[in-house]
């Protein structure tokens, strides 16, 4: 490169810009990463303790850089819900995310949580109500307080997904859409888990229904069963009424005495479809 290209207009006008703003950027950096972070582990844990109706400890809080903008790391955090449910989180990353909810005065974060139930990435927006919109990975189903929901149902098994999901003073909004490999489930009046291969399950939560849009698919070795329509309202989760329509198949022959003794009324070729009506809490087969 000859004098006359190094002392054109254009570099100078990039080297009386460019290395003041690199200075500034520098000087930023190494500002974030000498900052006393763990001074203010406290003061954030109250505050998004605060914004998330919940009661927040952390062990450690970092700064984390990316491509994405500045933010934060945390390890050791511990969550316990307004229901008294708890959560224990290995690690997470936190920055501000590039969401419209900034304009409607609502602060938005992104989230990249590991815990010992599964991965989490997506949106996080704070306020009034709070919401998570994203997907989820190696979810461990065995996990999950499902037994609260359906006494004696139990699963085993990991799952992925999508959800997109808000508090609400009434409860959850939103969708679940999730798919798991490889696992089992416990149903009540069963005195075995059926395996299965693969199980898929879709729900709506909504002012009209608890679970709207129920689909539930079960592909398995001993049987194969889907389950579709919608789970009610009512001030105790028990007592939701159910409008369910049940399709099984019964693939392992040795299952059949065990589904008679449920009430199932099974045809000659191992099928059935019947109606599920009652509550959560009472289930009843037609």
């Amino acid at each position: 490169m000859t004098a006359t290209a190094l002392s054109s207009p254009a570099l100078r006008r990039v080297q009386r810009v460019g290395i003041p703003i690199g200075a500034v950027l520098l000087t930023l950096l190494f500002v974030a990463i000498g900052f006393p972070y763990d001074r203010l582990r406290d003061v954030v844990a109250a505050k998004a303790g605060q914004a998330l109706g919940a009661q927040i400890r952390m062990t450690s809080l970092a700064p984390a850089v990316s491509l994405a903008g500045p933010g934060v790391a945390v390890t050791g955090l511990a969550v316990t819900l307004a229901d008294g449910r708890q959560l224990a989180i290995e690690k997470a990353r936190v920055r501000p995310a590039w969401s419209p909810a900034w304009l409607r005065g609502r602060p938005a974060l992104h989230v990249d949580v590991e815990a010992a139930e599964g991965h989490a990435v997506g949106t996080l927006v704070l306020g009034a109500e709070p919401g998570f919109a994203g997907t989820l990975s190696d979810v461990d189903l065995a996990k999950l307080p499902v037994a609260g929901m359906l006494p004696g149902l139990s699963l085993d098994g990991t799952a992925n997904g999508d959800v997109d999901l808000r508090t609400t003073p009434a409860g959850p909004r939103g969708t679940i859409d999730l798919a798991a490999h490889g696992g089992s489930v416990a149903l009540p009046g069963l005195p075995v888990a059926l395996p299965f291969e693969t199980l898929t399950a879709r729900a709506e939560l909504s002012d009209a229904s608890l679970a709207g849009g129920v689909d539930v698919d079960l592909q398995g070795p001993m049987l194969t069963a889907r389950l579709r329509g919608n789970v009610g309202r009512a001030p105790v989760v028990t007592n939701a009424p159910l409008d369910l329509q049940l399709q099984l198949a019964v693939v392992d022959p040795s299952l059949r005495p065990m589904l008679a003794g449920t009430g199932l009324r099974l045809a000659q070729d191992g099928s059935a479809e019947m109606r599920l009506t009652g509550s959560v809490g009472r289930p009843l087969l037609r």
